[in-house]
């Protein structure tokens, strides 16, 4: 407790003075020549958008920042764990956040004293806050309702925040968490200014501690349950910790599969799947920026190349957004199989454990790549002003889904042709010839497997007949079944050039 009594000490003693100068300037410019009440005016102090922004904000970032670091060894080992020790600080943080807030409390209500009462919504005409609080009449029964409202809001997002920067710099380092937190504050400050950030549920720092921005069609609860999400991972990664030693992701630990991904998951091959997805999403937005509703974009978004046609640009698009991740995958793949040092073949127990091990990383990272496009798609509904709708949820959901069937059966196709005959090119060719089967007639490719994730061959656009989402996803997953159980039961033998 000695340890966590002087951590906030230190924070009322350095910091205090400042937040309760600038709370008091801002306090005063607001309460000069005003025609509010005072209950009315309390409640405009705590929801000024600049205020918060510029002041609150930077001023609970740079409290925290001389929290971010771990205290020295001699002073850790006081405590019966490290997870006890993270707890007891972020919970002392919580307590200097207390502190500074109820400074900004007494400030307001010293500022405001002298003012009439009345705890009404009713303001004179060409107030600066009568937009804000047309809102908040909605949410609250009075100002001083939603004056407590937003004061526990702060409290928490302030407190919360204080374990973001502890968290982070264990992950990221006092750099990383630097920057990281640098970009949060910046996506907040221009939040106000850029009309297609309105519609993201959570974007920067601003949703933590400003409550109105997170008002209305359940964006509250999108950002508790991201906050609660967090936190829970916070505590997770930091009950797992080694004492005193650094933060391992644990999906990058030790064994084979985080042995392959940390080699499949590199920099670059991040960039090339975000550029993909980053070059289509915004030129289909850029192009065709006309489509009257959520679905009709997801549509578009997924549209591929149809069948009984050739349309160069729709097919070079297809190739290029199924063939990516599949061209990273098959070029880690030889590299792996062909180039992997003799230990690590010996430590692999087996040539089955191998085969899996590569399965896993693989799934992965077509998982993660599906999920950018997911994110793509959300952005684009945001960005381009339309109404997200249960429906259109549910298809760019299944448009993901079906997209993630998709490219795991050709990386599969390609896997296995590479098992059989020791030639990546082949599986490329193989890959090239299924996806060219489009232009066959309509009533055979439609059921084609390469591709299928196009949405102009399924019969919910309306251009023409086609099959449904559910018949494509059963043809997709019945044939990776069909690979995968031929892989373990025969193509794993052929993995290091053994014959069947």
């Amino acid at each position: 407790m000695m340890l966590v009594r002087s951590h906030v000490r230190l924070t009322l003693r350095q910091k205090l003075p400042v937040f309760l100068a600038g709370c008091l300037i801002f306090s005063l410019s607001c309460r000069l020549h005003t025609r509010l009440t005072f209950e009315q005016y309390l409640l405009s102090v705590v929801s000024d958008h600049y205020y918060l922004i510029y002041f609150v904000i930077p001023m609970a970032l740079l409290t925290y920042y001389s929290w971010m670091e771990d205290d020295s060894e001699i002073a850790i080992v006081r405590f019966p764990s490290y997870y006890s020790y993270f707890c007891r600080k972020w919970l002392a943080a919580g307590a200097a956040a207390a502190a500074v807030l109820g400074v900004q409390t007494g400030v307001a209500l010293l500022a405001g004293a002298g003012l009439a009462g009345g705890n009404r919504w009713a303001l004179s005409e060409g107030m600066a806050v009568s937009e804000l609080f047309s809102v908040l009449e909605l949410y609250f029964k009075n100002p001083v309702s939603a004056f407590a409202a937003y004061t526990m809001y702060q409290l928490a997002g302030t407190w919360f925040l204080a374990g973001l920067c502890m968290w982070l710099d264990r992950v990221a380092g006092s750099r990383g968490a630097v920057r990281i937190l640098m970009g949060l504050y910046a996506l907040a400050a221009v939040w106000i200014k850029i009309p297609g950030l309105h519609g993201i549920p959570v974007t920067g720092l601003n949703h933590l501690l400003i409550l109105h921005h997170s008002l209305g069609l359940g964006r509250l609860a999108v950002t508790v349950a991201t906050a609660g999400l967090l936190a829970m991972i916070i505590l997770w990664t930091a009950c797992d910790r080694r004492r005193f030693g650094p933060l391992s992701l644990p999906a990058f630990g030790r064994g084979l599969v985080p042995y392959y991904m940390r080699k499949l998951f590199s920099i670059r091959n991040l960039a090339v799947l975000c550029a993909v997805a980053a070059l289509i999403a915004g030129y289909k937005g850029l192009a065709y920026h006309d489509e009257r509703t959520a679905e009709d974009w997801v549509l578009l978004l997924f549209s591929g190349h149809g069948t009984g046609y050739l349309h160069i640009l729709s097919f070079l698009e297809m190739l290029i957004v199924n063939g990516a991740p599949v061209y990273l995958l098959a070029a880690f793949m030889e590299e792996t199989v062909r180039g992997q040092p003799l230990f690590v073949t010996i430590r692999a127990s087996g040539r089955r454990n191998m085969l899996t091990a590569l399965w896993k990383a693989g799934f992965l990272f077509l998982f993660l790549y599906c999920v950018i496009w997911f994110l793509g798609g959300l952005l684009g509904i945001k960005l381009l002003g339309y109404e997200l709708t249960v429906h259109a949820w549910k298809c760019l959901a299944g448009s993901v889904g079906l997209k993630f069937c998709d490219v795991l059966f050709q990386y599969l196709v390609i896997f296995t042709i590479y098992l059989c005959t020791k030639q990546i090119t082949a599986g490329f060719l193989a890959i090239l010839g299924g996806n060219f089967l489009c232009i066959l007639p309509s009533g055979f490719a439609s059921y084609c497997p390469f591709g299928l994730s196009s949405t102009v061959r399924l019969g919910t656009v309306g251009l023409y007949p086609g099959i449904t989402f559910r018949i494509a996803f059963d043809i997709q997953i019945l044939l990776i079944l069909l690979l995968g159980a031929w892989n373990l039961k025969y193509g794993w033998r052929r993995l290091l050039n053994q014959p069947l």
